[in-house]
């Protein structure tokens, strides 16, 4: 269920940045026809189909490479305060917090919205190893950073 509303949330997104795009076209004159043109264009001819097609497709996949689930050696709790530091100097604040999880969430409205409201990002874990979850571009950073932080922290 989660995927799909990903999905669903990820194509009107597209749909909104497709309008956006041919009004702005159309405003600077540079789409060379009406927008009854453009509408006619995008409903009824191949390449319209087409760029409906890569919209579905993108917004189809997203879910699934648009997140990512990330494996750091080290103890969470051992290392909770550099955790929670990296994550906050990355935008990030602590909305949950107990025993082996941790929730973060974006810090700020702007910053939620350019990750389209999944600005969730977990940190499960218990024992040698814990495991961040979240929107990839948000969240790879983060990890790398806790991973160097961890490996000085070792030498």
């Amino acid at each position: 269920m989660k995927n799909l509303r990903r999905a669903v949330k990820y194509f009107l997104f597209l749909c909104v940045l497709c309008v956006v795009l041919v009004l702005g076209l159309h405003l600077i004159g540079a789409g060379g026809t009406s927008l009854d043109g453009v509408c006619r264009t995008l409903f009824g001819t191949q390449r319209g189909a087409v760029l409906i097609a890569a919209v579905v497709l993108l917004s189809a996949a997203y879910p699934f490479i648009g997140f990512m689930r990330r494996t750091v050696a080290g103890d969470m709790e051992q290392h909770r305060e550099a955790i929670v530091e990296t994550f906050a100097q990355s935008g990030f604040r602590l909305k949950e917090s107990r025993e082996g999880f941790m929730r973060f969430g974006a810090a700020t409205l702007a910053a939620r919205l350019r990750l389209l409201g999944e600005d969730e990002i977990t940190v499960t874990g218990n024992g040698p190893e814990f495991i961040i979850e979240g929107i990839r571009r948000a969240a790879v950073p983060v990890a790398v950073k806790i991973e160097r932080i961890i490996e000085n922290n070792r030498i």
